[in-house]
C-alpha cells in the first residue's frame, strides 16, 4: 500500500510539473540576449584583431574580455533583480533555469581563469584559450537540453543541437583564429535564437493591459 501511495504521489508531482511547464514561460530569454549581445561583437573583435583586420594590439584582447565579463555580470544581475518579481519567477522550471545558468557562468569563468593561469605560467600554449569556446558551448548544450526536456519546448532541443555542433566545430578550428568567427555564428544559433523565442513566448503570457 505504501508503494502504491508513493507511486501515486510521484505521478501527481510529475503531472504538476508538466502543467507548470506548459503554463509558465521561461524568463531566461533576456539573459540569453544580454550575454549573446555582448559575446558576438567580442568574438568578432577578437578574431579580427588576430587576423590583423583591426589595428589593435593583441595584448588588449584580455582587457576586451574583462570588460565583457564585468558588463555582462552587472547587466545580468540587474536583470535578475527585476525578473524576481515577475509572475512565474519562482516556479520550479524558472528556479532550475536560474540555478543552471548561474552554474554555467561560474564554470565558464573558472575554466577561463584556470586557462589564463596555465598560459601565464607557460604550462600550455596560447591556443588553449580557444578551448574555452568549446567548453562553453558544451555547457550551454547541456543547459538547453535540460530546459527542453522539462519544458517540452522543441526549439530548445534544436538550439541545444546547434550548441553541440558549435562545440565540435570550435574544437576542430581550435588551432586557427578563424574559430572566433565560427563561435560568433554558433552563439547566434544557440543563444540569440532561444533568447528571442523565449522573449516572444513571455510576451504572449503577459496579462493584457486594462483599457
Amino acid at each position: 500500500m505504501d508503494e502504491k501511495n508513493a507511486l501515486l504521489a510521484d505521478l501527481d508531482f510529475a503531472a504538476t510539473l508538466a502543467r507548470e511547464a506548459a503554463n509558465t514561460p521561461l524568463l531566461g530569454g533576456a539573459h540569453f540576449l544580454i550575454w549573446s549581445g555582448l559575446l558576438v561583437p567580442t568574438l568578432l573583435i577578437h578574431g579580427s584583431v588576430l587576423q590583423g583586420w583591426l589595428p589593435l594590439e593583441p595584448s588588449l584582447i584580455g582587457v576586451l574580455w574583462l570588460i565583457y565579463a564585468i558588463v555582462g555580470v552587472t547587466l545580468s544581475t540587474l536583470l535578475g533583480v527585476r525578473l524576481a518579481n515577475k509572475p512565474g519567477a519562482n516556479t520550479f522550471l524558472n528556479r532550475l533555469s536560474r540555478a543552471s545558468g548561474i552554474a554555467l557562468c561560474a564554470l565558464i569563468f573558472t575554466f577561463a581563469a584556470a586557462t589564463s593561469v596555465a598560459v601565464g605560467t607557460r604550462q600550455v600554449g596560447y591556443e588553449a584559450f580557444n578551448l574555452i569556446l568549446a567548453f562553453a558551448f558544451g555547457l550551454n548544450a547541456f543547459h538547453l537540453v535540460v530546459l527542453g526536456a522539462l519544458s517540452g519546448k522543441r526549439h530548445l532541443w534544436w538550439c541545444a543541437f546547434f550548441a553541440g555542433a558549435a562545440m565540435v566545430f570550435t574544437v576542430f578550428y581550435s588551432q586557427d583564429s578563424f574559430v572566433y568567427f565560427v563561435a560568433a555564428f554558433g552563439v547566434c544559433l544557440s543563444m540569440t535564437l532561444p533568447g528571442i523565442l523565449e522573449l516572444r513566448a513571455e510576451d504572449c503570457h503577459e496579462p493584457a493591459a486594462d483599457t
